[in-house]
């Protein structure tokens, strides 16, 4: 991978310019694939740095990575391959949620990575399951990147990618935006990567630099800062000792760096953790419905006329319809499971 840590000082932003361009904020990308490895070397390529190994084709759960590059902060989620998932809901809903998580407040770009040897019906098929669980005005912030290795850009492949029925289907749907990614030369150029985040930059632009947000990541956002807040809370003895420790250590500049560098540190932390519980969180309460075969059909039914109250009455229904269902269902240890999950919730707010 080619360095691309730029000497030149980070240029001031322009008042029809995104923030992550002066260093004010973190680059948020999201990226999905179908099946293989582009997505992952996509994502190497972005970063400018192998966070994924060559031979890796699959993940398990959604990954975000971050770097500072390409005179930008960095952060990248990618998602497991969505082939790999098509027959499951529950999986996709899982996997959706964690990266909404991950990538809350909002991801400014959203890449759809593709094979050019692989472009069918299938991954038409994909696209439709991620605006199903997204909404519509996902596509706004939507690019189809075909990943191919080419010793050389052929003159010809982007009109000959153009005679593929679906991925004409792909790019209508996603604006006519695409980007044509060339694996084998993003590798020794950097350029290759540049001209990738200048169409993604020129997408923000488009949509007068914001980035995407919905009814879901509006709300796990709220919840994640709410988690963060309890958490420094808990944290404030911890913090309290490190903060007298260094005291006794340095002063003056080296102090406020010192203490800057701790705080930044136990906030990172913290985030990082809330992103995982709130994304637990709301797997948990998605999936409501899927208890009727694991407590019975008391819980999800008492979980469900709960939640016309909120997550506390979601909860509250669910305690004792899970009581009910998961004794006649035959299925306490999931049931009690169900209940002290619900409970621990109630008592955070």
């Amino acid at each position: 991978m080619a360095s691309n840590k730029s000497s030149e000082p980070k240029r001031r932003r322009s008042i029809d310019e995104p923030p992550y361009l002066s260093g004010d904020a973190e680059f948020r990308v999201l990226v999905f694939g179908r099946s293989g490895r582009n997505q992952f070397s996509l994502t190497n390529s972005i970063l400018g740095t192998d966070v994924f190994d060559d031979e890796v084709c699959r993940i398990a759960e959604s990954q975000r990575h971050r770097s500072e590059a390409f005179d930008r902060k960095l952060a990248v989620v990618n998602t497991p391959n969505l082939s790999e998932c098509e027959a499951s809901e529950k999986e996709l809903n899982r996997v959706f949620k964690r990266s909404v998580c991950m990538s809350s407040p909002g991801p400014y770009a959203v890449l759809f990575a593709l094979d050019l040897s692989n472009i069918s019906p299938g991954a038409v098929r994909i696209l439709q399951l991620v605006t199903k669980h997204f909404g519509d005005s996902i596509l706004n912030h939507m690019m189809v990147v075909v990943c191919h290795e080419g010793e050389k850009e052929d003159s010809a492949l982007e009109e000959r990618v153009k005679t593929i029925r679906d991925f004409r289907e792909l790019i209508e749907k996603c604006g006519q935006r695409y980007h044509l990614f060339n694996e084998r030369k993003a590798r020794r150029d950097e350029k290759v990567s540049r001209q990738l985040l200048e169409k993604m930059d020129n997408m923000v632009r488009e949509n007068a630099g914001r980035f995407y947000s919905n009814h879901q990541y509006e709300e796990a956002e709220e919840r994640i800062q709410k988690e963060e807040r309890f958490m420094m809370k808990a944290r404030e003895k911890e913090m309290l000792t490190k903060w007298k420790e260094l005291e006794s250590r340095h002063t003056g500049e080296g102090l406020e760096k010192e203490l800057l560098q701790f705080e930044t540190a136990i906030r990172v932390e913290n985030r990082e953790k809330a992103e995982r519980k709130i994304s637990e969180i709301l797997g948990f309460t998605l999936r409501a419905v899927d208890y009727a075969a694991a407590v019975g059909k008391g819980a999800a039914v008492g979980a469900l006329c709960g939640a016309v109250m909120g997550f506390e009455g979601m909860a509250v229904g669910a305690v004792i319809g899970a009581v009910v269902g998961g004794v006649v269902g035959g299925a306490a240890r999931e049931a009690w499971g169900y209940v002290t999950n619900a409970a621990e919730q109630i008592n955070r707010r």
